[in-house]
């Protein structure tokens, strides 16, 4: 496969992670933009807001099986590795920071989960159940789920990933952070409600 291909695809799984369900559905639902309510993400939280908890696990799904999808056919097409690391970090770029929404989209937890699923499982398996146990002991979901990727890396090391592979879940890891700022800083400072 020619750089230039390569360079094309790529282009085209950044556009893929910039449709979102979330915004389109709260467009024909309600005849508004999802963008200037709530949290102003377009993701699954916050959609779940203003149109219910079916729109919000619709949209989790959906924003998941783009990441999923995304390596799945990279990795089933038998691309070089780097082109699948390179893969998951355009279809989370392209959910948080999509052109076709003006640069504004989601948060992109749903989307890089479902792309590490597709990348290594056992991975997810981990953050799951470190999600779960930070859960039940702080009752914050976002921040035990935040903490539980963060430690994806590590987790990518003790199951034998090579360091390209760390290098880029640790790159993603940056970015969810950084999506994450504000609701961090909030919660590192101890105010009780912050929207997501």
């Amino acid at each position: 496969m020619s750089f230039l291909i390569e360079i094309l695809i790529i282009v085209g799984i950044y556009l893929f992670g910039g449709i979102s369900l979330g915004y389109y559905a709260v467009r024909h639902r309600l005849s508004q933009d999802i963008r200037n309510l709530g949290s102003g993400s377009v993701g699954a939280r916050n959609v779940g807001r203003f149109l219910g908890w079916r729109w919000m696990l619709a949209v989790f799904l959906a924003d998941f099986c783009k990441g999923a999808l995304v390596v799945g056919l990279t990795n089933i097409l038998d691309t070089s590795p780097i082109l699948t690391q390179l893969a998951m970090v355009a279809v989370v770029i392209g959910h948080i920071w999509p052109v076709q929404l003006s640069f504004r989209g989601g948060r992109g937890i749903a989307t890089t989960i479902g792309a590490m699923m597709a990348f290594d499982y056992l991975i997810v398996v981990v953050v799951i159940a470190i999600t779960a146990l930070i859960y039940l002991t702080t009752r914050k979901f976002t921040i035990g789920g935040l903490l539980a990727v963060s430690f994806s890396p590590l987790i990518a090391l003790l199951l034998q990933n090579s360091t390209a592979n760390i290098i880029v879940l640790a790159i993603l890891v940056c970015i969810l952070l950084f999506t994450h700022r504000r609701y961090i800083y909030h919660f590192v400072r101890g105010y009780q409600k912050v929207d997501v």
